[in-house]
């Protein structure tokens, strides 16, 4: 199936695009392009997040992500960076990472220890102080309900799935901006790109610190729709 998406991108079957880095691509069952959306089975969303990071994320066209690919170039040859993998409820599965088309053995992490590993701090918790978001955990819940609206597009998208809400894993970093965002419960394109676009919107934390240095570290944040 990769072989078969990757064949069909490098040709001009954009269906629609939000911004000039993000393009979608329908397919219907059998893997051929289409810009019909009621024969079309598969969605592929591609984000070129900077010069060398291309990303294209596979879905269900009424149902939850299916795969993550990274790529370092704009053709999509070469491998490089994560490759994330979910179960039919949408629930992060898998996780492994590339670097210039070869994989890192360190980084091949099954379902059982995933979500030990991508949410692990390596604090030594001697005067250690987690990251914060204005003045206490107030602020953080007026900014989500100031910028995420749900309302907006959950009568536009239908889901079937019981559990209405998608999970994020995120990080604090250094320099107090959230990044490396990481979908653990999907929903579907459209809930799941709302979400994490409200994370981005984020004006800085204060950065955690260990041994009084900025330091990253890792928080989740689930949306409920």
């Amino acid at each position: 199936m990769l072989k078969i998406f990757i064949y069909i991108f490098l040709f001009p079957v954009i269906c629609f695009s939000q911004s000039k880095k993000e393009k979608f691509y329908l397919f219907t069952k059998d893997g051929d392009p289409t810009t019909i959306s009621s024969k079309a089975m598969f969605l592929m969303i591609t984000q070129d997040r900077s010069d060398t990071e291309h990303v294209c994320l596979f879905y269900l066209m009424d149902g939850p992500l299916q795969r993550i690919e990274t790529y370092k170039d704009a053709k999509l040859t070469i491998q490089h960076g994560k490759y994330i993998w979910y179960n039919e409820q949408g629930k992060l599965d898998s996780i492994c990472s590339y670097k210039n088309g070869l994989i890192d053995t360190n980084s091949q992490y099954g379902k059982s220890t995933i979500f030990f590993l991508i949410s692990r701090n390596n604090m030594t918790f001697e005067n250690f102080m987690p990251p914060k978001f204005g003045k206490d955990d107030s602020d953080w819940s007026s900014f989500l309900s100031k910028t995420f609206n749900p309302d907006r597009i959950r009568g536009q998208y239908q889901t079937r799935l019981g559990e209405s809400f998608v999970e994020l894993d995120f990080r604090v970093n250094e320099n107090g901006n959230l990044d490396d965002i990481i979908i653990l419960k999907s929903l579907n394109w459209k809930f799941d790109l709302e979400t994490v676009k409200t994370l981005y919107k984020s004006p800085k934390w204060i950065p955690a610190k260990n041994n009084n240095s900025n330091v990253n570290y890792r928080l989740r944040q689930k949306f409920s729709f």
